[in-house]
C-alpha cells in the first residue's frame, strides 16, 4: 500500500510559508497606507524582498521533501537537502538581495525627539535616497527624497549635515561628490 501522508517537515514548512505570505500582505498594506516597516535595520522594500525569498525557498523545500519521500533512500536525500541545500540557497539568495545598492543610515535630532532613517541608494550613474522618520521602534513615515550625480553617496562619504528646526529639518548635502563646495538643500517636515 502506498503512503500518501505528507511528511511533518512539509506540513510545518507550508505553515511557515503561510505566515510569510501573511506578513508580506500586512507589510504591503501598511506601505500602501503610508506607514513603512523598519525591522532588523531593513526598510520596507528590503524586508519584503527577504521575506518573499525565504517564503519561496520554504515552499520549494516542502515540495521537494514531499516528492523525495516516495524515492528509495528518500530520508537520506531529505537530510542532505535540509542540511546542505537549503542553507546554500539561503546564502545565495542573501547575496543576490544584498548587492550593495542600498545602505541604511540612522540619525537623531539634537533634541532627541526625532529619529531620521536614510535609505541611500546608488546604481551606475544614479544616486540618491529616501528619507524617513521613525514613528515607533518598527514603523516610519516617508518625509522626503534626494538625488545625486554619478552615483555619489553623501551619507557614506560624510558630505552632508542636518539643520534641526522645531517644525521641520533641512538636509544639506553634496550633489556632485565629496569636494563639492555648494551643498543642495532640501527642507522636510517632521512626520506628524
Amino acid at each position: 500500500m502506498r503512503d500518501t501522508s505528507m511528511p511533518l517537515y512539509s506540513k510545518i514548512a507550508y505553515g511557515v510559508s503561510a505566515v510569510g505570505l501573511l506578513a508580506l500582505l500586512v507589510i504591503w498594506a501598511m506601505k500602501i497606507s503610508g506607514v513603512y516597516v523598519f525591522l532588523f535595520d531593513m526598510p520596507t522594500d528590503i524586508l519584503m524582498s527577504h521575506i518573499a525569498l525565504y517564503t519561496f525557498l520554504v515552499i520549494i523545500s516542502a515540495c521537494i521533501v514531499n516528492l523525495i519521500k516516495k524515492v528509495p533512500y528518500g530520508r537520506v536525500y531529505m537530510l542532505i537537502i535540509v542540511m546542505v541545500g537549503l542553507p546554500t540557497l539561503v546564502i545565495l539568495g542573501d547575496l543576490a538581495l544584498s548587492d550593495g545598492v542600498s545602505i541604511i543610515h540612522e540619525y537623531t535630532s539634537d533634541d532627541g525627539n526625532h529619529v531620521i532613517v536614510v535609505d541611500e541608494k546608488s546604481f551606475l550613474l544614479a544616486g540618491g535616497g529616501t528619507i524617513y522618520e521613525k514613528t515607533s521602534f518598527c514603523t516610519m513615515e516617508k518625509v522626503g527624497e534626494y538625488g545625486t550625480d554619478d552615483g555619489f553617496r553623501p551619507f557614506t562619504s560624510k558630505a552632508f549635515y542636518f539643520v534641526w528646526n522645531e517644525e521641520d529639518f533641512e538636509l544639506h548635502y553634496a550633489f556632485f561628490g565629496p569636494r563639492d563646495k555648494e551643498y543642495q538643500v532640501i527642507k522636510m517636515d517632521y512626520a506628524k
